[in-house]
């Protein structure tokens, strides 16, 4: 290959490692490992802040995505606390109705989304999509009312083979023109 397609090749490649993105989710301390995103395989480092400090909270990260192989890996270089938006109350049971609640500004809309894998795909200004992309299923949604908070059910199926494995859920939520993904959440299904 000729010297002068190189360059544009290594600057493609490179792009493509270090990608700016948003989150929302709970530091868990990961020990030995390091810290990741609560119900995700995403990885967080960061050299700006000490993260020990926000274990345990549902924060905001903006950061670069430096690994694009395996479990990602966020470089974080900003976080802030903020409300957790999204939960699964109770304990998911097959042949019982899974809920799925959102807790965010009155009037605002709440879409709910399930897998049975964790993800990562960037989706711009709205944040990052923290379960399988390609195996999600949309839930429902529903219309957060005056009090602030909302829930849906939804019928699990009655069937065996779903005991023990995790459900992942997260949201958008649409406020006027504003879409946000949520922190994500998980149970396992008993």
């Amino acid at each position: 290959m000729q010297p002068r397609f190189l360059l544009p090749l290594f600057l493609l490649a490179s792009a493509a490692t270090a990608q700016q993105v948003t989150l929302q989710g709970k530091v868990e301390d990961a020990n030995p490992s390091g810290f990741v995103v609560g119900c995700t395989d995403t990885r967080l480092e960061s050299s700006a802040f000490n993260l020990n400090l926000f274990v345990g909270q549902n924060v905001q990260i903006r950061g670069t995505r430096v690994q694009t192989t395996g479990s990602p890996l966020v470089n974080v270089t900003a976080i802030q606390p903020t409300p957790e938006i999204l939960e699964i109350p109770g304990n998911p049971e097959v042949g019982q109705d899974i809920r799925f609640g959102a807790t965010y500004t009155p009037g605002s809309q709440a879409i709910f989304f399930a897998a049975l894998e964790p993800g990562f795909t960037s989706v711009g200004n709205v944040g990052t999509l923290l379960i399988d992309a390609p195996s999600r299923v949309r839930m429902g949604a529903a219309v957060i009312p005056p009090v602030g908070n909302v829930e849906i059910s939804v019928a699990m199926p009655n069937d065996p083979s779903l005991i023990g494995l995790t459900v992942y859920a997260q949201a958008v939520v649409r406020t006027g023109s504003t879409f946000l993904l949520t922190n994500p959440d998980c149970k396992d299904i008993q």
